[in-house]
């Protein structure tokens, strides 16, 4: 069969928001009938509100129709609802992540300490001040912290492009993801970082020389 072309419009995801966009036509309801009908309605006011004066408008067309009325947030909370628990467990699975992460850094950079505090006692005994002892362990932690970091960017931002097709509303490149995120990182290793530091500037140069 032929058709007129009356109108070209911008892709649109009619199924849901996992699917891929591709080439839809779109004709007239008189010449291909359909057994449900969608209307998509902007409203001034509250959506609820609004549902009543829907019906009793279509109601007067023909009073045997059977009406449905829902708001877009109750579609997307039905079409985003197991999204949102996977991304629930994975908010948990992170925390838990980011504990860990804290905790082995700070093992790493407390261990590093203590296998250092004859070098410290050193340093101490020919001059060094406690602000430079606590800079060379800040600059250490710093150091693996942004390694880490880097290697974690690398990781995360080749898996959103396996993982674009399940984020809605966040881009590939979200700038939330790759720069709030690692900054709050890179905070936590160096707070994590910041104790042993602290141990290693009242490091007493006699008892660190003796050290073992």
């Amino acid at each position: 069969t032929t058709a007129t072309i009356v109108g070209v419009v911008e892709d649109v995801i009619g199924g849901g928001l996992y699917e891929e966009r591709g080439p839809q036509i779109f004709a007239s309801l008189y010449q291909e009938p359909f057994r449900g009908v969608f209307i998509v309605t902007r409203t001034a006011g509250t959506p609820e509100d609004f549902a009543a004066t829907l019906r009793q408008e279509i109601w007067k067309v023909d009073r045997s129709l059977p009406v449905s009325v829902r708001t877009m947030n109750q579609v997307l909370d039905e079409t985003l609802g197991p999204f949102r628990g996977i991304a629930g467990l994975l908010v948990v699975l992170a925390a838990g992540a980011i504990l860990l992460a804290s905790g082995g850094i700070y093992g790493v950079i407390s261990y590093s300490v203590g296998r250092r505090m004859h070098e410290f006692g050193v340093r101490a005994a020919l001059g060094a001040s406690r602000r430079s002892v606590l800079r060379l362990v800040l600059c250490q932690g710093a150091t693996l912290a942004l390694i880490g970091v880097g290697i974690g960017l690398a990781a995360s931002f080749g898996a959103s492009q396996l993982m674009a097709r399940f984020l809605f509303g966040v881009g590939t490149g979200d700038l939330m993801t790759f720069v709030a995120l690692p900054t709050f990182l890179i905070g936590v290793a160096m707070l994590a970082t910041y104790v042993p530091a602290v141990r290693a500037t009242r490091v007493d140069p006699m008892q660190a020389l003796r050290y073992e």
